[in-house]
């Protein structure tokens, strides 16, 4: 596989993680993605795309959308 297909893999794998993972914290607070939109200052449409991994949101809005559900982002070292 050349490096922007890797790459671009890579990043597909990650989108999907931080959409699932997103998702599973809004269902543990209880929240709808209606609910979880209107608390955030989003659009449900926009929550509804990255859960789904078809979105990825900047460092800024990833913080934005945790800060309601209690969590933080953490850096993952290898």
């Amino acid at each position: 596989m050349n490096e922007k297909k890797k790459e671009s893999a890579e990043n597909s794998e990650v989108c999907i993680e931080i959409g699932r993972r997103l998702a599973e914290l809004r269902k543990a607070k209880g929240l709808t993605q209606v609910q979880f939109a209107e608390v955030s200052g989003v659009s449900s449409t926009y929550i509804a795309r990255i859960e789904k991994g078809h979105h990825s949101p900047s460092v800024e809005m990833l913080q934005r959308l945790l800060t309601p559900l209690g969590a933080k982002i953490r850096i993952i070292e290898e």
